[in-house]
């Protein structure tokens, strides 16, 4: 009696895709639905295929995503109240952290001559007065280049040391890592590379910011 049943459970479910499959216009017995619905879709190309891998992906960390840790930008300069939206009046109170301040107060202090010594190295009257054929490299001098690399280099090779030895004085200790390490291989470009100085002096303007 089991063996019965089961086959008379085959035939009705082969009954019902045979019915599917006469109302969407034919097919053989042997064709399945599905594949008969992805006939119809068409080629999709591979960019296709890639768009609605990352929807998918995308879905998925949505929903197991967990809440945000960062706190947003804003929040670092002002105090705000999140519920209202607003921005009060004041700035925020920020824990005492002995190894974040002793970082952050060497960066200001060393930072000083290498910024100087980039603005050594350019003919601001000439930045300010380009020629119509002339860029910005021709207001590049270099005449404090070699001081300039060097304090360059050694600020980053310190800095690096620095952040392997104690990470938890950045926040991100790995992206900075990183960035130290590009920046250490990249400025021997301009230095084998004469013409290209004018480059690390352009990038290292940067500092200005930090």
């Amino acid at each position: 009696p089991r063996t019965t049943h089961e086959t008379t459970k085959r035939e009705n479910l082969f009954f019902i895709d045979g019915l599917k499959m006469s109302a969407n216009g034919g097919g053989g017995p042997s064709t399945p639905v599905k594949s008969q619905e992805k006939q119809e879709g068409g080629f999709k190309s591979p960019f296709q295929s890639l768009q609605k891998l990352r929807q998918r992906h995308r879905s998925r960390r949505s929903r197991s995503a967990p809440p945000k840790l960062r706190t947003p930008l804003i929040e670092h300069h002002f105090r705000v109240d999140r519920e209202r939206r607003v921005v009060l009046p004041g700035v925020p109170k920020h824990e005492d952290d002995w190894y974040r301040d002793t970082h952050d107060f060497f960066n200001l202090i060393v930072l000083i001559p290498i910024i100087v010594l980039d603005v050594m190295n350019w003919n601001w009257e000439k930045m300010f007065r380009l020629k119509k054929k002339e860029t910005i490299s021709d207001a590049w001098t270099g005449e404090w280049f070699d001081l300039f690399f060097a304090c360059t280099a050694l600020y980053f090779l310190v800095d690096l040391l620095w952040i392997l030895v104690i990470p938890k004085c950045v926040k991100s200790p790995a992206t900075i890592i990183q960035h130290h390490i590009a920046t250490l291989l990249y400025i021997l470009v301009p230095y084998y590379i004469t013409d290209l100085r004018w480059c690390m002096g352009a990038c290292m303007s940067v500092e200005l910011n930090t």
